[in-house]
């Protein structure tokens, strides 16, 4: 661990193979923060 930069992991491939989550990612957010901004409204 002392040379984190020593043989690169490919960051392109790395990023590639996360952006195909990003989207879903986003999706569960918005879910969430709907979820929880209906039942505070449910609550009020």
């Amino acid at each position: 661990m002392r040379q984190p930069f020593h043989g690169h992991l490919q960051p392109r491939a790395f990023i590639a193979a996360l952006l195909p989550l990003l989207p879903a990612f986003v999706v569960v957010l918005i879910a969430v923060l709907l979820g929880r901004a209906l039942a505070l409204a449910g609550l009020l």
